[in-house]
């Protein structure tokens, strides 16, 4: 998760990333939210970076 912070990954992202609810509460209710699109997005760049890193 350092990595995808330091990469400007917006919080929301971050915390459906690791499967993390945030807050609770009415957030929870009114939220619904997935951002599977913007996952899957992180998810390769970070998939690209460890290629970057092997290829070195």
């Amino acid at each position: 998760m350092t990595w995808t912070a330091e990469n400007g990954c917006p919080r929301e992202v971050c915390d459906r990333l690791t499967n993390h609810v945030a807050g609770g509460g009415v957030d929870s209710i009114y939220n619904a939210a997935t951002h599977n699109k913007a996952a899957g997005e992180w998810w390769q760049r970070w998939g690209d970076y460890l290629e970057s890193l092997a290829a070195e």
